[in-house]
């Protein structure tokens, strides 16, 4: 439209030069040559004219333009201004809003834990009490007997006259009664632990039975209890020499004469092998000298209450040497197992929260191990239990894993953050956990859930690599470093000599807590008896004759 007008202004001004040039020709009597200089000049003038008018109106639209623009930001502005003040005040509602929501249902929570912990206590009080009277002894008139055998069904005896209306009838038995057995028949162990023959079992009359319409009353065949089944043995085979009480009691003596050592096996990392943390492992020393390892001792332990104490010594000993560390570095720490009969000790646990109470500037650098077949026996007590360790700031690592048929998200929300799988499993036994994960993505599955998978039982370096491969950052076993002893003055003053009964475990009086070894010279680490922990084992070298047993 605007060249449109251009080409109609200049065929104006053409016409009015043209016209001025006759004007000058026809009336002023011009030369020729006179008048085309005078009709060219016009035209240029008049363009120039034109030209100069049309610049300055495109300068005015522009600068209106501009104008617009700007007025245009300028609102654009206040309205982001507005709309920032919107948001600042949600940001700053929303929190009070939800805080006054949330309020009367946080209260209403506190109220049910508070509920659930009272039911907790009582439940455990009623499991203390129901112990101590499932602990009393059993009299002798209660003792278990032998069942009778069954005996043949006797014929019925008919009656001369029969009663026109018979109730039914039973014999009542006769009085308990012990009767000599011959001295052929095996011992028997009763509960209270009187040692001797099995007596025989009394003589029982059948019940009698009487139809309705008045016949003799037929007696019927003795309703026999089925025998219960044996009991495993759980005495390891190195020690068949020993029944169960005489290796309960072989166990309890290495307890009460404080003969316990702890090995300590180093977890490195993987590829660079520096030492990040410790396994703290328990041995038993009997009077001979023979080491008893957990695997051998813990069955029957847990099954007698005699855990706790050997909890009680780990821990000690483990904090000792952590507080050793402390003042070193705190790049180290250690694992402990922990058994979860000790989480449902009432009267154990009450010392060992106060204890690590004391104690819970260490908590970064303890960790706490349970097997998984345990924490899947877990019941609320100990679920209970390890929601106070949580709170207090320990950590905890799953120990022993054969599937992945468990919840994870649910293990990192009570603070799980460790997890060990043998690398045999891993790398040549995978299907048997249960899970279509290919074993080169289980590092970033857990990872997912913010837990650090660590391989143990690490044998050989052709292992290492493959796990190496599948992005694990922790590797532990006998190519690294068996399980070693440490030195009895490692741990410092306050540890008992052997041959005397260990302390127990007891919250230290206020202020006394978290002190450790402080003042009593310059810290060191972990003295090991052999070679240097944690060191790398030369490549292509074996194992002891003995695989590493862990609790």
């Amino acid at each position: 439209m605007r060249r449109f007008a251009d080409v109609f202004i200049f065929l104006c001004i053409l016409v009015v030069a043209i016209s001025l040039g006759v004007i000058l020709r026809l009336q002023f009597d011009a030369s020729m040559v006179g008048t085309v200089l005078s009709i060219a000049a016009l035209v240029g003038v008049l363009y120039l004219i034109h030209r100069e008018t049309s610049r300055r109106r495109q300068r005015d639209e522009l600068a209106q333009e501009v104008t617009r623009i700007g007025e245009y930001l300028q609102r654009l502005s206040e309205d982001v201004i507005a709309l920032e003040r919107r948001v600042s005040a949600g940001e700053n509602g929303m929190p009070r809003r939800a805080r006054d929501e949330i309020e009367p249902l946080a209260a209403e929570v506190e109220v049910i834990g508070g509920l659930v912990k009272q039911v907790v206590e009582t439940v455990a009080d009623l499991e203390m009490r129901l112990g101590d009277i499932t602990a009393r002894p059993v009299p002798q008139a209660y003792a278990p007997q032998y069942a009778p055998q069954p005996a043949p069904m006797p014929q019925p005896v008919p009656q001369p006259v029969p009663q026109p209306i018979a109730q039914p009838a039973f014999a009542p038995p006769p009085q308990q009664g012990w009767v000599p057995a011959p001295a052929s028949a095996p011992l028997v162990f009763a509960p209270d632990g009187y040692v001797g023959q099995p007596q025989a079992a009394p003589a029982v009359q059948p019940p009698r039975r009487a139809d309705a319409i008045g016949a003799a009353a037929v007696p019927l065949a003795p309703q026999v209890a089925p025998a219960a089944a044996p009991r495993e043995n759980l005495v390891p085979k190195r020690f068949t020499h020993l029944d169960e009480r005489a290796f309960l009691d072989l166990v309890r003596r290495a307890i009460d004469q404080n003969r316990i050592d702890v090995h300590l096996q180093p977890i490195v990392t993987l590829p660079q092998r520096k030492v990040r943390f410790y396994e703290a492992l328990t041995r038993l020393r009997a009077e001979d000298g023979e080491t008893i390892y957990p695997s051998d001792y813990l069955p029957l332990a847990e099954m007698s209450g005699l855990v706790a104490p050997l909890d009680n010594q780990i821990l000690l000993r483990s904090v000792q040497l952590l507080r050793r560390l402390s003042q070193r570095t705190r790049d180290i720490g250690i694992f402990v197992n922990l058994s979860t009969t000790s989480l449902a000790d009432a009267s154990f646990f009450k010392d060992f929260v106060g204890f690590l109470e004391q104690n819970r500037n260490l908590a970064d650098m303890l960790i706490f191990e349970f097997a998984q077949r345990s924490v899947r026996s877990m019941g609320p007590i100990e679920f209970e239990a390890l929601k106070g360790l949580y709170d207090l700031g320990f950590r905890f690592s799953l120990d022993q894993i054969t599937d992945l048929k468990i919840s994870f998200q649910n293990l990192f929300e009570r603070g799980f953050r460790y997890a060990k799988i043998s690398s045999d499993r891993l790398l040549t036994r995978s299907e048997e956990l249960g899970t279509d994960i290919h074993p080169a993505d289980l590092a970033n599955y857990f990872q997912r859930f913010g837990i650090d998978l660590i391989a143990d039982h690490v044998e050989t370096e052709s292992q290492v690599v493959d796990i190496l491969d599948f992005g694990i950052g922790y590797g532990q076993g006998f190519l690294f470093s068996p399980p070693r002893p440490v030195r009895p003055e490692t741990f410092g003053a306050g540890l008992p000599e052997p041959g005397t009964r260990p302390p127990e475990i007891s919250a230290p009086a206020r202020g006394e807590g978290g002190r450790g070894d402080a003042g009593r010279g310059e810290a060191r680490r972990p003295t090991l008896v052999g070679p240097r922990a944690g060191g790398p084992r030369p490549v292509g070298a074996t194992a002891g004759a003995a695989t590493p047993v862990r609790r």
